[in-house]
């Protein structure tokens, strides 16, 4: 018989208070909710399939939640309690806030149109398994400003907040580690917008500026010569 890890849990007074959980189990439960993309979703929004996600995902959410009473491994396991956590507030999000499901929707095609062929903002698979927990944060943060800002230039600001959102939620329930304010992702798609608005305005200014002086050095020239 295969060795399995066996995690046997107490309460919090460190008394043994249930049966025996095995970790190898939960694990496959858990990676149920975690095998999923931010493409994948896009496409079941484009092919009207968010409904039959929905319900697939439910599934599998009770499934965990039914083995959790067998053996209660989230109080000794605090990154899985967190992981089943991740999962649970990306059903809530894209499965039973209907407004937010609409907008994402909504969207999707120019998601797809944005992220469907060609991902320049895509990192090995393995990153979420990376053991060197900066790097792994500093990746998080990159992924989601990275997606943001494209999102933002291609959908606009308020359909990149939406996906901005979902690949949180995401992302949340595939790590198993805190990253903190310290990695916060930092793009604002408002702001971007704003930004970029103000640069362009400004490009214009200077041209018109610069056509402005040419045109008045050619005169003067023009006099001199005269």
């Amino acid at each position: 018989m295969a060795n399995t890890s066996i995690i046997r849990v107490t309460d919090y007074s460190g008394e043994f208070n249930g049966p025996a959980c095995d970790e190898e189990i939960f694990i496959t439960k858990l990676r149920g909710v975690q095998t999923l993309s931010p493409a994948e979703l896009v496409k079941r929004a484009v092919q009207n399939e968010i409904t039959k996600f929905c319900n697939g995902f439910k599934k599998r959410l009770d499934d965990i939640d039914t083995y959790f009473i067998k053996c209660e491994m989230y109080r000794i396991k605090k990154s899985y309690r967190n992981l089943v956590e991740g999962a649970n507030n990306l059903y809530s999000t894209l499965c039973l806030d209907k407004q937010f499901q609409k907008q994402f929707i909504s969207y999707a095609s120019c998601y797809d149109k944005a992220f469907g062929t060609y991902d320049d903002c895509d990192v090995p698979h393995s990153w979420a398994d990376d053991s060197d927990q900066e790097r792994l944060c500093r990746t998080y943060k990159n992924i989601i400003d990275c997606h943001t800002i494209k999102a933002t230039f291609v959908c606009g600001a308020k359909a990149a907040d939406v996906y901005k959102k979902l690949l949180t939620s995401i992302i949340a329930a595939s790590v198993l580690v805190d990253c903190g304010p310290k990695f916060a992702p930092t793009i604002k798609p408002h702001y971007l917008i704003n930004m970029s608005v103000y640069v362009s305005l400004n490009l214009v200014y200077i041209t018109i500026i610069l056509i402005l002086l040419c045109l008045i050095v050619c005169l003067c020239r023009r006099k001199h010569k005269r």
